[in-house]
């Protein structure tokens, strides 16, 4: 049982570790607020002919009002 349980503790951190992977490129500087963008160009996807997505990150030069900064 204990085997079980650290192969699920250890899948389970390195699924929370798949994030820290991203290759995030700054995309849009800021002097001010709102910050600066980011984009992980892993994650562009298409939608259609004319349509992009991507992974995106704001790093704020203030937190926010709930504290967070990214």
């Amino acid at each position: 049982m204990q085997d079980a349980m650290r192969k699920i503790g250890f899948f389970l951190l390195t699924l929370a570790a798949v994030p820290a992977l991203a290759e995030w490129v700054e995309v849009a500087p800021a002097d001010q607020d709102p910050g600066t963008f980011y984009i992980d160009p892993a994650t562009i996807d298409s939608f259609g002919a004319s349509m992009r997505w991507a992974w995106q990150m704001q790093d704020s030069k203030k937190p926010a009002e709930d504290g967070f900064v990214s």
